[in-house]
């Protein structure tokens, strides 16, 4: 039997952790290694060259992840801060830890791997849990982005919307946008243009 071969991405595995050499080994032959076995690409936000914000590239990133890993040792707060706009996304979070303590009571629930100082069990158990998050999420399609716009409480797409201003002072208007879909969508990942004549 051959199998197909597909031109769709590669699920995205977004990767959370603490930024600090004694995470290299880790994150190199155990998490990527078990992204790897399991065809899934994975990458940390410090691998990536981008421009802005550091925190808001993270929201991006969480919000465009297929799945998620996070590494809660050592409890850090900024890993746990991530995981939770994770969970809030609805998105899927493998948590690992070398220590139990580590995970919190209320998110004990979630899939997680107690690794100990063991790439090897890590890379093995990871693998497996990846393989069926990846099997079980929907296939990424493009969807409509639910966005409105509306001025002055008149919906931009009804029709023509007249701006009545003063001879003295130029037009202004107050431009409000409202997303209507159930997609949540991260801070910066979308931007509003308003074109107007030259006048």
């Amino acid at each position: 039997m051959t199998t197909q071969a597909t031109t769709l991405p590669k699920p995205f595995c977004f990767v959370l952790m603490p930024f600090d050499a004694a995470f290299n080994d880790i994150y190199e032959f155990g998490i990527k290694g078990a992204c790897t076995d399991t065809d899934i690409y994975c990458e940390r936000v410090d691998e990536q060259i981008f421009f802005g914000s550091m925190l808001e590239r993270i929201y991006s990133q969480i919000s465009k992840a297929d799945l998620l890993v996070a590494d809660m040792t050592g409890k850090n707060p900024n890993v746990f801060y991530e995981v939770g706009y994770a969970h809030a996304l609805g998105k899927n979070v493998v948590l690992l830890t070398s220590v139990a303590n580590d995970i919190p009571f209320d998110l004990r629930h979630f899939p997680h791997i107690i690794y100990g100082n063991e790439i090897k069990t890590l890379r093995s158990s990871l693998g497996k849990h990846l393989k069926y998050l990846a099997s079980k999420s929907p296939d990424r399609i493009d969807t409509q982005i639910g966005f409105e716009l509306f001025l002055k409480g008149a919906r931009l797409a009804d029709g023509n919307v007249t701006i009545e201003y003063e001879k003295n002072r130029g037009p202004q208007a107050v431009l409000t946008l409202s997303n209507n879909s159930t997609i949540t969508y991260a801070p910066g990942e979308f931007r509003v243009a308003v074109i107007t004549p030259s006048q």
